[in-house]
């Protein structure tokens, strides 16, 4: 990861919206999974590679469950 990116972390839980602060301003939205599960998506531009994994290690020690990390969008469009 070059520069800034716009990435979609889903988590295996139900998070609520006051944690958007403290996850880098990430959006966060509910849905129901494939499975019946509940699970919430964090959506937001990520400006680098440590920004990345500081984003991950705030979610791991929430002891949330990372379903899935994918970046969605890159570069000048993801508007860092």
């Amino acid at each position: 990861m070059d520069g800034p990116a716009v990435f979609r972390i889903t988590v295996a839980e139900i998070l609520g919206e006051h944690w958007s602060p403290w996850l880098y301003d990430m959006a966060i939205t509910h849905r129901v999974g494939e499975a019946g599960e509940r699970l919430t998506d964090l959506e937001g531009v990520v400006r680098d590679q440590a920004a990345l994994r500081g984003l991950l290690d705030r979610i791991w020690n929430l002891h949330l469950r990372i379903v899935s990390v994918v970046e969605v969008s890159r570069g000048e469009d993801s508007h860092a």
